[in-house]
């Protein structure tokens, strides 16, 4: 099968994000560019591009960093790099051996080394608690503030239909629909009370607007407060 031409989507009209769906076998996922260092972030490299992919958000910004957003998200890292090889490349400190391992990669940096490159109302925060890493990407715009995670919350319609995936969705509550990943949890999080105590206060510091999970519809409306609920439940 060739390459897919996926296209990039803005978020929001006032927001200077736009996210790309790729597939990697049944599963959908969602890749974030975001402002950086005058140029832009990929959070998250599409998997299986074609190159009508890579020219589109050409013609937005140069493309200056690849960010692998935890240890499982690396499959679009080594066709980006190649199409860009200019852009640094980052991921969580506890995913930097596996994504570099993994893609052939050697100069993988830790995500905190992406402060230089940062660009205002720009934040890429790696999360404790987590083995091989998770990131919480939150862009401000003026009255606008967009979280993006990859596996730690999702607003899937349904659940995936594979076995066994569907029966370990359905067996922690991890959707239809908003709500924490319980098996991302179950597998991957050293400290859920900590990981949700730490989000509860990101929440109250600087409430989204927006939410943009990785796996699953965006959420605009009552975002925070819909993030609030989930996460005391």
């Amino acid at each position: 099968m060739p390459p897919r031409d996926l296209p990039w989507l803005p978020v929001a009209p006032d927001l200077p994000i736009a996210t790309c769906e790729y597939m990697v076998g049944p599963g959908r996922s969602k890749a974030l560019a975001v402002p950086c260092a005058g140029g832009l972030a990929i959070v998250s490299p599409p998997y299986d591009a074609a190159e009508s992919t890579y020219a589109a958000i050409e013609a937005r910004g140069r493309v200056r960093a690849l960010v692998a957003p935890n240890a499982l998200h690396y499959l679009g890292m080594a066709a980006w790099k190649a199409r860009f090889p200019d852009a640094a490349l980052f991921a969580p400190a506890d995913a930097v051996a596996r994504v570099a391992k993994k893609t052939r990669l050697p100069d993988v940096k830790p995500l905190s080394e992406l402060g230089a490159l940062g660009e205002p109302g720009v934040e890429l925060i790696e999360l404790p608690h987590v083995r091989g890493g998770e990131t919480l990407v939150r862009v401000k715009s003026g009255a606008h503030v967009a979280w993006y995670v990859t596996h730690l919350i999702t607003n899937m319609p349904t659940l995936p239909p594979e076995f066994p995936f569907k029966h370990l969705f359905a067996w922690t509550k991890s959707g239809p629909g908003l709500r924490p990943n319980g098996v991302f949890s179950m597998f991957l999080v050293k400290d859920k009370r900590a990981l949700h105590r730490l989000l509860r206060a990101e929440l109250e510091r600087l409430p989204p607007t927006i939410f943009v999970p990785c796996h699953g519809r965006d959420v605009a409306d009552g975002a925070a407060e819909k993030l609030r609920a989930i996460l005391d439940a």
